[in-house]
């Protein structure tokens, strides 16, 4: 995913599911970006935390 941008993103997202322009319109698919990346970080938190409690349960600090 190293070459993305937001371009290639929105014409990704599209092609995927197979929806054009002109009812996926930049407000829509921003939302949908925007969305995507609070569910990733909420998962990501949530991974921590559990990562965090198994080190700290085994008498180990570790803290980011």
């Amino acid at each position: 995913m190293a070459g993305f941008t937001y371009a290639t993103l929105t014409t990704a997202i599209r092609d995927y599911t197979e929806v054009d322009s002109s009812l996926f319109t930049s407000s829509i698919i921003d939302n949908f970006i925007m969305s995507a990346e609070n569910r990733i970080n909420r998962e990501f938190d949530s991974i921590i935390s559990d990562f965090k409690l198994i080190f700290i349960s085994k008498k180990w600090c570790f803290w980011f």
